[in-house]
């Protein structure tokens, strides 16, 4: 299930665009397979058939398809004034 956070929210009305989540490559071995945190961009992806649209609070919201069944949240990290969106409750799979 995902998530959007009250600021998060705030944030993306603001910019009046949808949102979707890149997906970086799946790092597979013999021993592991590795799949990193997802970014959150402002927009459509370029890709769009590889991806759901949702709608979640009333904004657009792009998922790949093969994002995993995991409870996250989008929220917004500040860092020296800049703020981003970012994913929290990721696992590393």
């Amino acid at each position: 299930m995902i998530k959007i956070s009250d600021e998060a929210f705030m944030m993306i009305t603001q910019k009046n665009e949808a949102i979707f989540l890149d997906m970086p490559k799946a790092i597979t071995s013999c021993c592991f397979d590795f799949q990193d945190c997802p970014t959150v961009r402002f927009g459509e992806p370029r890709n769009i058939a590889d991806y759901d649209k949702q709608t979640i609070r009333d904004i657009p919201v792009y998922l790949p398809h093969r994002l995993p069944e995991v409870d996250i949240e989008i929220v917004v990290s500040n860092f020296l004034g800049y703020k981003r969106l970012v994913i929290n409750g990721w696992k590393i799979l």
